[in-house]
């Protein structure tokens, strides 16, 4: 009962149902935005983070970037209450036209064709079972697969891609306590330059004086066992 699904355009699931019974459903489309990016209009950056258990601690950060997105809508009429996790800009925009988007050497947005946002990238459902003793089933949709990528991990700007996934395989197990202190990121520390002369006694202690400092001890040792 605990989905994370990660859904790129393009692709069909085939989980029309499963996400019915959520009350969200996947557009057909590719989301720019001109106005909050990472270098192109197709890598929108979310700023807009609506408060949850997967977005904690996600603020600190520029943004989250999602490279290839498309856009999530929630179903009308249903008792299901989907919150939304991410929203874009109101600059930003859908294409639907796929094969055009192939042969379009710059992509950007066309008021007179294209949905205008802002539109919601990711949805987190909750619904309570039935039965007192079952747990609640979690969903976590997310309009895109890239973002959680060790491509984009490694990236520092994008830091806060890995705490986003992070906070969503927590949440999805119900452990909201690991959310709450987020890991600490790992810092580097590089050695300092050193001269000639820290060089020659780095070798020659390893080399020499090491090795003649354990035969002295050693010819002791045998010395007063004879």
């Amino acid at each position: 009962g605990r989905v994370l699904l990660l859904v790129d355009p393009e692709t069909d699931p085939g989980l029309k149902d499963l996400l019915g019974s959520s009350g969200i459903a996947f557009n057909n489309d590719l989301v720019l935005d001109p106005a909050l990016n990472a270098g192109s209009p197709a890598f929108p950056g979310v700023t807009n983070l609506p408060t949850h258990e997967v977005t904690r601690n996600l603020s600190r950060f520029g943004g989250i970037f999602f490279p290839g997105a498309r856009s999530l809508k929630q179903i009308e009429g249903t008792d299901k209450s989907p919150e939304a996790l991410f929203k874009t800009t109101d600059q930003a925009c859908g294409k639907t036209d796929f094969e055009a988007l192939k042969t379009q050497q710059q992509l950007q947005c066309d008021p007179s064709k294209d949905e205008k946002g802002p539109f919601t990238l990711g949805y987190a459902v909750e619904i309570n079972p039935t039965g007192e003793s079952s747990k609640p089933s979690r969903l976590v949709a997310i309009g895109n697969s890239s973002f959680a990528t060790n491509q984009i991990f490694q990236r520092a700007a994008n830091s806060g891609n890995r705490l986003l996934f992070r906070n969503a395989i927590n949440w999805l197990a119900g452990q909201e306590q690991l959310i709450a202190i987020p890991p600490k990121e790992p810092s580097t520390h590089p050695l300092t330059t050193m001269s000639n002369t820290d060089l020659s006694f780095l070798l020659w202690s390893n080399v020499a004086l090491i090795p003649i400092i354990t035969l002295i001890i050693g010819g002791l040792i045998w010395w007063r066992r004879r």
